[in-house]
């Protein structure tokens, strides 16, 4: 800027705006837009950061419900009841398997009742075993 006497700002400042919006957009076009969640096409992007050493899922809880019909107003109790981390996944239209970086089952369990308590479903846990790695895991649990 002071060498050839032209502000720049302005077009950093637009160019970072711009960036940001992009991966707002990436992350919208992995999402069902009924529930929120993200859909399996969100598990080849977590894959290739699992590749990259950049995500590591330790555990996953799953919910079923009865029917389809009941995944809307589900999802916004789940939402309300998961904390920060957790990338819940529409496996199909009545399964979400939920990943975390959680290493106890204890946490799980809670997180689980709480939501059982408010609604009926049928929910479950899994750990990483010690020896998996985490792209296997995924594999198994989703």
């Amino acid at each position: 800027q002071d060498i050839f006497e032209i502000s720049l700002s302005a077009l950093g400042s637009t160019l970072g705006i711009m960036m940001l919006y992009q991966s707002i957009i990436i992350g919208l076009n992995y999402m069902d837009r009924e529930t929120g969640f993200y859909t399996m096409d969100f598990v080849g992007y977590l894959k290739d950061l699992v590749s990259k050493k950049r995500y590591d899922p330790y555990s996953a809880m799953s919910f079923t419900l009865d029917s389809s019909k009941e995944m809307k107003d589900f999802s916004a109790l789940l939402i309300s009841q998961l904390p920060e981390n957790c990338e819940p996944i529409l496996r199909n239209d009545h399964e979400i398997v939920v990943l975390t970086s959680v290493r106890e089952r204890g946490p799980l369990i809670m997180v689980m009742e709480d939501v059982k308590s408010l609604c009926e479903i049928k929910a479950d846990c899994t750990l990483r075993k010690k020896t998996e790695t985490p792209a296997v895991f995924m594999e198994r649990v989703l």
